[in-house]
């Protein structure tokens, strides 16, 4: 009986234990020439880069907390967010390693994606500000578990 005195609190502090993110500070990325903050850990390196002066790739990343968002900045196609989401849907679709779309909402989505044996997760999410639009994207080359996922698609949201 006193071992389970003090083995529950501990059980309780482990399951309530705070998320990463709830430490997590705003990065503003104006110095990137976006206009948009996204949340993120304290510590990110952040690059970025011009994509034939159409478009802007900046990358925040640290990937030893799980953390690698990449955002690409463009003159808007249109002003319909429905349809920015709906291609971007698309667009993970026709990949052959698609699974599943997990959860969706007006301006994004979480899915997963198989190769062999090996799940991992990803997200889009899309934003219109003033004649810009953003995509915001899990980064490549790296696999995320879904909690993982879950944060960095929070963090973004606008």
């Amino acid at each position: 009986m006193k071992y389970l005195f003090f083995a529950f609190p501990l059980m309780l502090c482990c399951a309530c234990g705070s998320d990463l993110s709830d430490s997590w500070v705003e990065h503003d990325l104006m110095a990137q020439n976006l206009a948009i903050r996204v949340q993120g850990p304290d510590s990110v390196q952040i690059k970025a880069n011009d994509l034939s002066g159409i478009s802007r790739d900046v990358s925040l990343r640290n990937t030893e907390v799980g953390y690698y968002l990449q955002i690409f900045s463009s003159l808007a196609s249109t002003s319909d967010l429905a349809r920015l989401k709906s291609e971007q849907l698309e667009l993970v679709r026709e990949n052959p390693f698609f699974e599943r779309v997990i959860q969706e909402d007006p301006q994004g989505f979480i899915f997963e994606s198989r190769i062999d044996t090996v799940q991992h997760y990803g997200f889009r999410y899309v934003h219109y500000k003033g004649d810009r639009e953003f995509i915001f994207q899990n980064g490549m080359g790296h696999i995320f578990d879904l909690q993982e996922v879950e944060r960095m698609y929070e963090a973004v949201k606008q």
